[in-house]
């Protein structure tokens, strides 16, 4: 989550994905949009996630584009966000990101229909 804001900060709100976000597990906005078609919406399974993509790879891969939040922004522009980014985290983390892989938790949410 770190490096996800300081990315936002570097590069402001163009990197931010496109469609619902749903804060903090606040599926209000998606259960009304469901519930008006019938669904009734129940907790799903949380479900730990490690990746083995190290930081130094993400950066590699945003900069060559390719994670669609890197498409709406100027190729100069991400080039010095991320090597900013990269700057704070070597300073954070140390300078092996190739050591450093990441966790986050995938939170499920079910709709039965009728």
């Amino acid at each position: 989550h770190e490096v996800w804001a300081r990315i936002e900060a570097e590069l402001g709100p163009a990197v931010r994905h496109i469609g619902l976000t749903v804060p903090e597990g606040d599926f209000s906005e998606l259960d009304d949009v469901f519930a008006e078609h019938g669904a009734i919406p129940r907790d799903g399974p949380r479900v730990n996630v490690r990746s083995e993509d190290t930081l130094g790879e993400f950066f590699d891969q945003a900069r060559e584009r390719s994670f669609s939040w890197t498409w709406r922004i100027d190729p100069d522009l991400l080039r010095s966000g991320l090597d900013a980014v990269e700057t704070w985290a070597r300073d954070r983390y140390g300078d092996d990101l190739d050591t450093v892989g990441s966790q986050m938790q995938m939170v499920w949410r079910i709709y039965d229909l009728p």
